[in-house]
């Protein structure tokens, strides 16, 4: 969550499913599925939606309205250095924030999934260090879109579906007659 995180290299790769299944050995969402062990750890991260004016532009046009309109030829110049700045924390600050639970791979990759609830992701970053940390079996049902948190002793037979929408349910399998 540095001043870094405004520049639009350092976005983190936001993924579109808005369901993850932890289990002991897998990490499912969408289409995709990584073994658990290549999971080097979930995180919080910041996430900038659109175009935000970086922090030092704005202090940048601030100082140089404030050095502009002390010199009485450039006053007209530095007020309006002086109104862009207020203007950019304006948009700035109008936006919501955005969050993400970011999971990160021992390849480098990182995958994050955005939403405005940072309650939520610290929830979700502390039930899956103590999942991480235990020997339970079973695995995590984790919501982004619902900001649900559900715990699931079996995943064998689970489902995932429409994906293409954006969403995905998740179906039990019937039992074997």
């Amino acid at each position: 969550m540095t001043a870094n995180n405004t520049l639009p290299g350092n976005q983190p790769n936001i993924a579109k499913a808005s369901v993850v299944q932890v289990t002991k050995k897998t990490v499912r969402f969408g289409n995709e599925v990584y073994q658990f062990r290549n999971v080097t750890g979930f995180g919080l991260t910041s996430i900038n939606d659109g175009f935000v004016f970086p922090v030092q532009w704005i202090l940048a046009l601030f100082v140089i309205g404030l050095l502009a309109s002390s010199v009485e030829a450039f006053r007209p110049g530095g007020v309006t250095f002086i109104l862009l700045a207020i203007f950019a924390l304006l948009v700035n600050n109008s936006k919501p924030k955005k969050y993400g639970l970011e999971l990160m791979l021992n390849s480098g990759d990182k995958k994050s999934f955005a939403t405005t609830d940072l309650n939520f992701i610290k929830e979700v970053v502390s039930v899956l260090y103590k999942f991480m940390e235990s020997d339970e079996e079973g695995g995590y049902v984790i919501n982004v879109q619902d900001k649900s948190v559900q715990f699931t002793g079996n995943f064998e037979g689970i489902l995932s579906t429409g994906e293409n929408s954006g969403t995905q349910s998740i179906l039990p399998r019937k039992p074997h007659a």
